[in-house]
């Protein structure tokens, strides 16, 4: 008995070695990169490694991402690609569609909620129209020519043995979300039909203004 348990602990102080070794070894290997704090208008927006290449910071948008840093209504998305191309546009467009799935995903829940706090409330002629005033939100949000998405970052990772890497940081105005909104064919329709409505279909109307800010300007 006392020579299996003596085996055993032989056995595991084998396999405790190996494994220090294997950590110890790779260990080894990785070059540890440090981090470079990134900042546009006094906000920071991103670390990334120091020895990562930019290609483009939009200073310019400084002022208006300190604003919406301020106002507590800073939104910026990320997104990255790998790509064997040895131009820098294609993984960058590839990355650029990532963070777009991604506004896509946030602004879809916000729309659903939205639409959850009207349904209630709306009478049947508006219900249609509030449907497709969402999707047409979504929609908005998914279309890389937004004008309320700009990109205020790009830089790509070029390591030895390893794919190019393209990182692309989007900054999402939701205040000019809202604006387009209320001027899509959607909103206008909806709101020519509440006024017809009268008194009830101002009500709505009104509710619909107060959720939709809540929901996207107040993001």
């Amino acid at each position: 008995m006392g020579r299996v348990m003596r085996m055993k602990r032989d056995s595991l102080r084998i396999v405790f070695i190996v494994l220090f070794l294997f950590f110890v070894v790779n260990l080894q290997g990785v070059k540890s990169v440090p981090l470079v704090r990134i900042q546009i208008g006094g906000v920071p927006i991103v670390e990334i490694p120091s020895d990562a290449i930019i290609d483009m910071k939009d200073e310019a948008s400084g002022p208006r991402i300190a604003e919406l840093y301020e106002m507590g209504k800073l939104l910026v998305f990320y997104g990255e690609a790998s790509t064997p191309s040895p131009f820098p546009e294609e993984g960058y467009k590839k990355a650029r569609e990532e963070a777009f799935i991604r506004i896509a995903q946030y602004v879809e829940l916000r729309a659903k909620v939205a639409e959850s706090k009207v349904s209630a409330t709306v009478s049947s002629p508006l219900l249609s129209r509030t449907q497709s005033l969402m999707k047409r939100i979504i929609s908005i949000s998914t279309d890389t020519n937004f004008g309320g998405a700009k990109d205020i970052l790009r830089y790509r990772l070029k390591r030895s043995g390893e794919l190019a890497r393209y990182v692309v940081v989007v900054l999402f105005d939701p205040e000019e979300l809202l604006n387009t909104i209320k001027m899509s064919k959607e909103y206008l329709e909806m709101e020519k039909q509440a006024r017809a409505m009268g008194e009830a279909g101002l009500e709505f109307f009104q509710q619909l203004n107060a959720v939709l800010e809540e929901a996207f300007e107040g993001m």
